[in-house]
């Protein structure tokens, strides 16, 4: 059975990297717009990081 639940863990990771990427997108744009500070940048890379995990 632990064979079987791999592919679905696989492609769980895979949705949290895309939602990730598409977050790190709006994050950049947010930066480019009203320029974020570089404290909050590094609280949403740590909370990405533990989704990750």
């Amino acid at each position: 059975m632990k064979n079987m639940r791999l592919p679905q863990i696989w492609k769980i990771g895979t949705i949290y990297t895309e939602q990730i990427r598409s977050v790190d997108f709006t994050v950049r744009h947010w930066e480019k717009v009203e320029k974020i500070p570089a404290d909050l940048l590094d609280e949403i890379r740590k909370k990405a990081t533990l989704v990750l995990q």
